[in-house]
């Protein structure tokens, strides 16, 4: 998108203001001073010095709108740290890149475009290198010489991220780091320089886990990293391995604070995540890692700083560029206050001129901060932080007041009268909900806060000289989407106009639309609200089809009228709401289609006002029709409101922009809050540009002027306005960049400012200023309840206040017609039956009566619909369920329990067989069968142990004899198997014959076929038939096919197995089903002899007390003792449990089951009434035809066949005197008769207590046979648990075979891969070794240019002073050797630096050796350089340069000649010295070129030395793969199943740990143990004989160097005497010590006693010392003994614990004490138990005589 540079007007920006996300990312330092800020379409130049009062402007601006030969956008940017230049990547598709010199921004390159898109990245490298990183789809690391202008390499990156950052090192050699924050990767790229081309190494780092925020280069080549914990990390060029150096200590990060590193001069500084600044200083050469923390006022989120100097700046989160003072200068003070450099805001979003002065800006942003700028330069004034977050704001159109709207719907109104101390007027909050708009009307008496999204709206009116500023007067909720709102004013009303959003296409019909009936709650009641339907008429000839689409509406209310007068409004549910009827809807269609360029297209209006746009009248309105470029200007005639009105175009005004009017949140186009004197019409949309329409009443008077601000890419301009004169435009853009414009030349707005008439205010803008600037600061209240909650509880109040005599009135009568009722129901329930009314005749609202039974029945009726739906859905859940995991399942899972154990066992659930796996099956067999037949005859089993003999037989026989053939049955291929694996002595015809004989000896077979599966790793053989010869062995199985094929049988094998223990477990079902149909006989038994014999001892009881005469003892009533427990004894009652009988018990679910009563509705219970009536006149019949029953009670007694336990139990009539007569009053005829019938009562009582005892012996006999068969049943049970463990551990025996092999297959297919992956590495190793070479190639082809060159420039000097000598042959000595002088005098101060001296060269080749030529600061020049676009290499000149062209400018000068030559001779001179020193300075260029190109080709050949030592890597590591891949195939694992007593490794560990184990028979063991043991025997002995030798030796050396020092203290000794003098005067002092003197006869005594009695002790020590040595020796041969016992008694108790375990065997004892122990209890006790049997066999056999002494008659069974 571009425009045309003559329609733009060349307006300038005076100041900028950037935002947005990445604001902070182009923040660079150009040279030492500067400091460069990029965005949108603006750079700013911020000198740090701020020499202002030098004449130097402190701020610099870069326009890059594409115009004038500029960049177009700015995408990204770098600024060379050396020179004064920066590079700018435009913001379009192939986007190019600038190179521009400070300050005159005179174009010094432009580097054509290689991406697709534009670039996402610069940097700068030393010298003339420029690197460059493009964006989508290609992110390529462009590599560009920017003197010339020329790519010098390109390479891939493959990090396919946007937002990456490339930082590059400031000296030699080039390092480049490339990162993405977001996949949190890292590459470094070296690069070398080689003349015109260059070597690039990729390098890729390891991060840990946190995300990488920020990188900096330290000066000596390392890299320092800082996450986003704040931790450190140090990354050293030779190795690239993160080393971390400082661990973060944050706890909490400050509002998503992003963490900058920088190393600044010898220090790190680091911000880290919690606000605190770093900094890590150097001591003596070594960067310690305990910083020093500094508290920063607000928290750094970037930080930069130049090259070798002292600054360092920083970007706030508050939206600053700060200078942070250097760490020297601070050490003592612990809290930084930077000075602010520039302040940008933090975050802004909405902007405002702020009336009626029109000097001041006012800003809000997201982060509840309000600032207030100066127009003319872009100064803080002021800021306050609101009480919410901003989400819209408004200023008053005629006084310094600004609105502010929240999230949280609470609307602040700041007095912005005091410019330096904004305040707040008042708060309101209306509501819980977001504020979107705030909208004043033209004079501001009136604004509107609405949500625009829900429709909610609330009109505020304004009155300054109130108390609160402003009170919310109307409330009007729509419940559906406003596209935008506004308040018209006229002489008559004030109208609020809503624009409802564009309709669906999708809903027009063949009839005219109707538009639906808009229900609004609206405060005020007695207003005369009108809601009017507004649309515009269309052309006669588009009539019929404008009428073919849907309407669009405008909304109009009237909001005049008094506030606080009878509101209406939505309060807690309770509508109060005008009704439909008192208002008039009028639905007219919109001009929906419009002809524009032969096109029809559909507008729809997106946006409409009336602020704004000062042509307007008061009843006209602006609205933008969707995808159109012109503004319409409706008419609306609100006075006259009925079915004929209907609004009128005005005029149509064209936009001029180059997009449509569309959008929602987001508009393309849209018109700029402007004043209300104003003679300008502002738009501003997403092309990024700016129109000024000047109008009269609505006539264009002259062109437009245009204005270009932001760019097109960022989505434009977000909201853009401009003074009543239209010299100072303002425009925010949707990237966060504000930007400050002043249109025309200075003297153009003093003319203008002359020619129009300043903004008066008038008196009662006056005096409302006065009254603004009277008000004082409001402390601020937090809300407890919204506007509406408080409108809400006055009307309560009200309301309360006004009907309490009532409602007291009310309450009164109540309560006496409660009692009054309460007397006639109490009256009523006193009188008669007949007279008695029903309670529902007393119930006075009979209609709350049966409005409560409705509604109780409608809630049963819906309680009954949910829990039905609740009862649909668990059905369809279990159906769902029975149908996916249930019925699919052929055998359904359950389990068994035990009756009397726990014990339970669980089947397998198995799927029905699969046809798939079946056909697996068999291809598997007959695969299997045929590699059987076709390798009979060359199977090769190595390790299969064969005797001697055998081996010999077979060779003697030949392969001729065996069978060639092999049948594909079941017991041929058994039989070829056994012949196969046999390890008999006879040949293959007898072991074929094994087969045969398997029937006549089965124990022979068996042990045959043990033999085979003792290899086979399981012991599925003992459960199910396996055709063992269809397996392969363990140590076959090498070919994935065999392992296919064996995988597939194992899986059989396992399904076999589950089907057997299956079929075991229906059997032991079938088992307890039987065993629980006989425990419920014997159970039902059980109880009925239970109920006997409860009957038994009542009888017993009541006739033992019924009668007055004594019984024998015998027939008394047994005590509780000797009554067994069988009353007592609780049966126990075997059952089933759900599990056991899934089918009956889960899958089902039975009525009792449920706990809940089951609801009965009334229709079944009068259906259950009916079937009981119908069933008891059944039973009515069925006793009235009872004449069976009746003859059979009087024949039989009513039975069939009379038992003797029904005799037995009725009783003996007794006579009826016994009641009526005293026993003396009885007749011998009634003794008689009595006497028989005690005679009877006794026969009868004896025949029941022996039906007694016969039940007593039944129950105690059948609940034992209960109890045996239930044990019987678990003891079964017990022996299925078992087997399912055997089953289970066969199982798992198969799937670890399948593990394992299939672990083998993937690690041999691991090994194949990774052998193909390395034959891939080592080819591409190759691959990039040649290209290595070809690069070699080219860099030293470039390496040879470079050194011809160098050696041109040498010749070339040396030719120059030949042709210098030559011209001075004319001139004497004097003058040559003068002139030779002068000629080799040099500036003093020449630069070093290799792009020093390539600009002074560049510079000579463009203007020339001439002297002054390097100088072009005239405005004209530069003006004809960029209008001819002349590289400005001369303005890159750093300034040692410059003293070094101006100081060669001195010395050409001619009052540095010498006397004797004249001027024409002096120039000569000078030429030839420039000439000289031209050809010097690139010859210096030249030698620093060779040496980098020499270095590219170190660098080179060190690559592909590197390259050929990982292809030896890669090579060695090939062959180890394929060593190890050969090893797994030669070495398998295989798996046995062994005795426990057979296994000599350990039962722990891992499978992995027997990987290198080999299978070997126990008596190699036993013979290497034997020669271990002799070994280790010998080598004791060795051992012994050595520590002896060594004792000795070093004995000996003990006595040789005792008897050395004895020699040494003789000797000392001899010399001590030797030198010892006695003169004359010792002798005389001696004497005098002497108390007399002595004779020497005496002296001699003395010393012969004094010499005896030492010779005697020395003698008895001596004889002690010979005594300790006997003993000594004594003692050490003993020690020698106690040592060969303890020996051999380690031997013995070695040799014993090889040949058995005492702990074993002491564990073994004691477990055979115990069990001894228990078998000598158990004798003990079963001998008491038969003691005690015999003595109650003994009392029983007493018993019974004794019985039978007592009714000897009797005749019975005898009980046993």
């Amino acid at each position: 998108m571009t425009v045309e540079s003559d329609s733009v007007r060349k307006a300038s920006p005076t100041w900028v203001k950037f935002g947005g996300e990445n604001h902070a990312e182009n923040l660079f330092f150009l040279g030492k001073d500067i400091l460069a800020i990029g965005q949108s379409s603006y750079i700013l130049f911020v000198n740090t010095k701020g020499n202002e009062s030098e004449g130097e402007d402190s701020y610099c601006i870069y326009k890059a709108d594409g115009v004038d030969n500029r960049a177009d956008g700015v995408a990204c940017m770098a600024a060379h740290g050396v020179v004064p230049l920066f590079a700018v990547a435009e913001n379009k598709l192939k986007g190019q890149i600038y190179l521009l010199a400070y300050p005159t921004f005179v174009q010094v390159s432009k580097l054509k475009c290689v991406a697709l898109i534009g670039y996402q990245a610069l940097a700068f490298a030393e010298g003339d290198v420029l690197i460059s990183l493009s964006q989508q789809p290609e992110f390529v690391l462009t590599i560009w010489n920017w003197i010339i202008g020329e790519e010098i390499k390109t390479v891939k990156t493959e990090t396919l991220t946007l937002n990456q950052q490339l930082r590059c090192t400031s000296n030699s050699p080039i390092l480049i780091s490339q990162s993405s924050e977001e996949l949190n990767e890292l590459k470094i790229w070296e690069v070398s320089i080689c003349y015109s081309t260059c070597h690039v190494v990729e390098k890729r780092v390891d991060l840990p886990a946190a995300k990488c925020c920020s990188l900096c280069w330290a000066p000596e080549g390392i890299l320092w990293l800082l996450n986003d914990q704040g931790d450190i990390y140090s990354i050293d060029p030779q190795s690239y391995i993160p080393k971390l150096f400082y661990r973060g200590e944050s706890c909490f990060n400050f509002q998503d604070l992003k963490p900058s590193i920088r190393f600044h001069r010898t220090s790190l500084v680091v911000t880290t995540p919690d606000g605190f600044l770093k900094v890590f200083k150097k001591q003596k050469g070594v960067l310690h890692n305990y910083p020093v923390d500094y508290e920063i006022k607000t928290p750094i989120s970037k930080l930069t700083s130049p090259i070798d100097s002292n600054i360092l700046a920083g970007w706030t989160t508050k939206g600053e560029v700060v200078k942070v003072i250097t760490p020297q200068q601070i050490e003592e003070e612990k809290c930084l206050e930077c000075p602010v450099l520039c302040n940008f805001g933090e975050g802004i979003f909405d902007m405002g001129i702020i009336q009626p002065d029109e000097e001041y800006l006012a800003t809000v942003s997201r982060k509840e901060e309000l600032n207030i700028w100066k127009m003319s330069t872009g100064e803080l004034v002021s800021e306050l932080r609101t009480v919410t977050s901003c989400m819209a704001m408004a200023l008053h159109p005629a006084l310094p007041v600004v609105a502010v709207g929240g999230n949280d719907g609470i609307v602040q109104f700041i007095n912005l009268s005091t410019i330096t101390s904004p305040s707040t007027l008042c708060l309101h909050l209306l509501d819980h909900l977001q504020i979107t708009s705030l909208t004043f009307d033209k004079t501001g008496d009136y604004v509107v806060a609405a949500s625009l999204p829900k429709g909610i709206f609330f009109v505020l009116k304004v009155n300054p000289e109130s108390k609160d500023f402003c009170e919310a007067i109307k409330y009007l909720r729509l419940e559906k989407e406003v596209a935008s709102c506004c308040i018209m004013r006229s002489p008559a009303k004030t109208q609020l106009v809503l624009l409802l959003p564009p309709p669906e296409e999708k809903q027009q019909s063949e009839d005219v639309p109707v538009c639906e009936d808009v229900v609004l709650e609206i405060e005020d009641e007695d207003s005369e609200e009108v809601i009017q339907t507004v649309s515009m008429t269309t052309d006669e000839t588009n009539e019929e089809r404008a009428s073919s689409w849907p309407a669009q509406q405008f909304l109009v209310y009237n909001i005049s009228g008094e506030a606080n007068t009878n509101g209406r409004m939505v309060v807690d549910g309770e509508e109060h709401i005008l009704r439909a009827d008192e208002c008039e809807t009028l639905t007219v269609m919109l001009n929906k289609c419009r002809k524009e360029s032969d096109q029809v297209i559909n507008n729809y209006y997106s946006h409409f006002g009336q602020s704004g746009c000062p042509p307007l009248k008061e009843d006209q309105l602006f609205a933008f029709p969707e995808q159109s470029n012109q503004i319409h200007i409706l008419a609306i005639d609100s006075e006259n409101v009925g079915s004929q009105s209907e609004p009128k175009l005005v005029t149509a005004l064209q936009t001029g922009h180059q997009v449509r009017c569309s959008g929602d949140e987001v508009k393309t186009v849209q018109i700029g809050s402007l004043q209300i004197n104003s003679k300008f019409l502002l738009t501003y949309g997403a092309d990024g540009l700016i129109f000024l329409h000047p109008h009269s009443g609505g006539k264009r008077r002259a062109e437009p002027i245009i204005l270009k601000t932001h760019h097109y890419i960022n989505a434009g301009i977000r909201k853009a306005e401009c003074n009543s004169t239209g010299t100072s435009v303002i425009s925010l853009g949707w990237d966060g960049c504000l930007v400050g414009i002043k249109i025309g030349t200075e003297n153009e707005m003093e003319t203008q400012e002359k020619s129009e008439t300043h903004l008066k205010l008038t008196e009662k803008q006056s005096k409302l200023m006065r009254v603004l600037q009277s008000i004082r600061p409001k402390e601020l209240s937090e809300f407890s309840k919204t506007w509406l909650e408080l409108k809400a509880e006055e009307k309560v109040l009200h309301e309360m206040l006004t009907s309490a005599p009532e409602k007291s009135r009310i309450w009164e009568d109540f309560q006496d017609i409660k009692a009054e009722v309460n007397d006639l129901i109490n009256r009523n329930d006193r009188i008669l039956e007949s007279e008695h009314l029903p309670l529902e005749k007393f119930e006075l609202d009979r209609e709350w009566r049966q409005e409560r039974l409705s509604k109780g029945e409608t809630e049963r009726q819906e309680e009954e619909r949910k829990m039905q739906n609740t009862l649909r859905e668990y059905q369809e859940k279990a159906k769902a369920l029975r149908q996916e995991c249930w019925e699919p399942m052929a055998v359904k899972g359950k389990l068994i329990k035990g009756v009397l154990c726990e014990i339970e066992v669980e089947n397998y659930p198995l799927f029905p067989d699969d046809p798939n796996f079946e056909e697996k099956v068999g291809q598997a067999v007959e695969r299997r069968t045929m590699e059987i037949e076709f390798t009979f005859k060359e199977r090769f089993t190595p390790w299969m142990p064969r005797s001697d003999s055998y081996n010999e037989r077979l060779l003697q026989q030949g392969q001729d004899k065996l069978p060639s053939k092999v049948s594909v049955e079941q017991d041929e291929r058994t039989r070829l198997y056994l012949a196969m694996m046999s390890e008999d002595d006879e040949d293959f015809e007898d072991d074929l014959e094994v087969g045969e004989k398997e029937e006549k000896e089965p124990s022979t077979a068996s042990e045959t076929n043990m033999e085979i599966f003792e290899w086979s790793g399981s012991v599925s053989h003992k459960f199910v038939t396996i055709p063992q010869c269809l397996h392969s062995q363990q140590l076959e199985l090498y070919a994935l096919n065999s392992l296919y094929n064996e995988t597939i049988l194992l899986e059989f094998i396992n399904e076999k197995l589950r089907k057997y223990f299956n079929t075991e477990l229906e059997k032991t079902m079938d088992l307890k089903i039987l065993t629980m149909q006989k425990a419920a006989e014997r159970i039902a038994r059980l109880k009925e002899i239970q109920s006997e014999h409860k009957w038994c001892l009542t009888a017993l009881s009541r006739d033992i007390l019924g009668h007055r005469f004594s019984l024998p003892q015998a027939i008394k009533r047994p005590s509780i003792k000797e009554i067994p427990l069988v009353t007592s004894t609780t049966v126990f009652e075997p059952k089933w449990i759900p599990q056991e009988k899934p089918e009956m018990g889960i899958m089902s679910v039975d009525d009792d089951e449920v706990d809940a009563i089951p609801y009965i509705t009334p229709e079944e219970a009068a259906l259950r009434a009916e079937r009981a009536k119908e069933a008891e006149r059944l039973r009515r019949l069925r006793e009235a035809d009872n004449f069976r029953e009746l003859a059979l009670i009087e024949m039989m007694d009513g039975v069939l066949i009379v038992r003797w336990e029904d005799v037995i139990k009725k009783d003996v009539p007794r006579p009826a005197f016994v009641d009526m007569k005293d026993p003396g009053d009885w007749t011998e005829a009634e003794i008689r008769q009595h006497k028989e019938y005690e005679n009877k009562v006794q026969f009868l009582q004896s025949e029941r207590d022996r039906y007694r005892k016969l039940l007593e012996h039944e129950f105690e006999t059948r609940n034992e046979d209960l109890m045996r068969e239930l044990n019987r049943f678990d003891k079964s049970l017990l022996e299925l648990h078992k087997l399912k463990h055997n089953v289970d551990a066969s199982t798992i025996q198969e799937t670890m075979k399948m593990i394992g092999m299939q672990l083998r297959n993937d690690k041999l297919n691991s090994l194949k891969a990774r052998e193909k992956q390395l034959m891939k590495e080592i080819s591409a190793v190759k691959d990039e070794e040649e290209n290595i070479d070809l690069e070699l190639q080219e860099l030293q082809q470039a390496l040879r240019a470079c050194t011809e060159i160098y050696e041109s420039l040498t010749q070339r000097d040396k030719h120059l002073d030949t042709a210098f000598r030559k011209e001075g042959g004319e001139y004497s000595a004097a003058v040559s050797e003068q002139r030779h002088k002068l000629f080799k005098r040099r500036p003093k101060n020449l630069p070093r630096s290799a792009l020093a001296l390539t600009l002074i060269t560049e510079v000579w080749k463009l203007h020339g050796c001439k002297p002054e030529s390097w100088k072009e600061s005239t405005s004209s020049q530069l003006e004809q350089r960029k209008m001819d676009h002349i590289p400005a290499i001369g303005d890159l000149l750093t300034q040692d340069s410059i003293d070094f062209l101006q100081t060669l400018d001195t010395m050409d000068g001619l009052a540095n000649s010498f006397p004797g030559i004249d001027e024409e001779a002096w120039m000569t001179l000078c030429k030839h010295r420039r000439v000289k020193l031209q050809n010097e300075i690139k010859a210096k260029s030249a030698a620093h070129e060779l040496a980098e190109s020499e270095n590219a080709n170190k660098q080179c050949q060190k690559t592909l030395d590197t390259l050929k030592v990982k292809e030896n890597r890669l090579q060695e590591e090939l062959n180890n793969v394929r060593i190890s891949k050969l090893d797994l195939c030669h070495n398998a694992q295989v798996q046995l199943i062994m005795k426990n007593g057979n296994i000599e490794l350990g039962l722990t560990g891992c499978l992995a740990d027997f990987s290198d184990a080999i299978l070997i028979h126990r008596s190699v063991i036993e013979k290497v143990n034997e020669i271990i043991v002799k070994s280790g025997e010998a080598k004791l002995k060795a051992m012994q004989n050595f520590a002896d030798f060594r004792r000795k030796v070093l004995l000996k050396e003990w006595e040789h160097k005792k008897l050395k020092l004895q020699i040494q203290d003789l000797v000392d000794h001899i010399d001590l005497v030797d030198r010892t003098k006695v003169t004359k005067d010792m002798l005389e002092h001696l004497a005098k010590e002497e108390s007399g003197e002595k004779s020497p006869k005496t002296r001699d005594k003395d010393g012969l006693g004094v010499k005896e009695i030492y010779k005697k002790k020395f003698q008895a020590i001596q004889g002690k010392i010979h005594e300790l040595e006997i003993r000594i020796v004594t003692k050490e041969k003993e020690n020698h003994k106690l040592d060969n016992a303890i020996r051999s008694l380690n031997v013995d108790v070695n040799e014993q614990l090889l040949q058995c375990d005492p702990l074993l065997e002491e564990k073994h004892a004691k477990a055979i004490g115990a069990r001894m122990s228990a078998l000598v209890h158990r004798s003990k006790l079963v001998n008491e138990i038969q003691q005690q049997h015999n003595d109650i066999l003994i009392l029983q056999t007493e018993l019974e005589l004794l019985r039978l002494k007592t009714f000897p008659t009797f005749k019975y069974v005898e009980i046993k």
